[in-house]
């Protein structure tokens, strides 16, 4: 077994350590609802234990229930396709006037819609998503440029927006692939979560 040197725990962290006086299975790295640093493992040095910086540990909360985020570091190639991408003034429908209530000269709309098809597989670890793709678009009837306001620092700006919905995007593809179930009916609850 091995763990990490020094000291084990953060006095002050919100994160339980992983090793506590507590019983297995309450306030420890056994508990399904405690959110533990990581600790020893039985695996042998370097593999799946303190000295692998990126090692799983089981994240739980209890709307989700019997659901693990597992270690994902096996597979880390997101499954998002449409972004990265520059974006262009000429994706932007032309509005003669602001809409009403509006102080911008123009707006960005995404869209992810859920995963076309999807397959069910299992391992060792439970059941989880077979290889998916996620598609991150412009929702054109949503964007839209007041006629004559464009400008490089505006299109700068939306183009930070189209970033975060990019990296939103890959954070879900992520969480999406170490999803882990006991039982297949529950991947689709903790699928639907994700996504929203």
């Amino acid at each position: 077994m091995s763990g990490p040197p020094g000291p084990h725990a953060d006095p002050f962290s919100h994160i339980v350590p992983p090793r506590t006086p507590g019983p297995l299975g309450h306030n420890d790295a056994g508990d399904p609802n405690a959110y533990a640093d990581l600790g020893p493992t039985p695996g042998p040095l370097g593999v799946n234990d303190h000295a692998v910086p990126d090692a799983g540990r089981p994240v739980h909360s209890p709307a989700r229930g019997s659901v693990m985020v597992a270690d994902a570091s096996a597979d880390s190639t997101p499954s998002v396709d449409g972004w990265p991408t520059t974006l262009s003034w000429s994706q932007f429908p032309e509005i003669p006037n602001r809409p009403t209530d509006t102080k911008e000269d123009a707006q960005i709309a995404t869209d992810l819609p859920p995963i076309a098809e999807i397959t069910v597989e299992h391992d060792k670890k439970g059941f989880h998503l077979g290889k998916f793709t996620l598609t991150l678009s412009l929702n054109t009837d949503q964007c839209w440029l007041v006629k004559g306001r464009a400008s490089d620092a505006l299109l700068t700006h939306e183009q930070v927006h189209w970033d975060i919905a990019g990296l939103n995007a890959h954070e879900i593809s992520r969480e999406l692939k170490s999803l882990r179930t006991a039982k297949p009916a529950g991947l689709r609850q903790a699928v639907d979560s994700t996504m929203r």
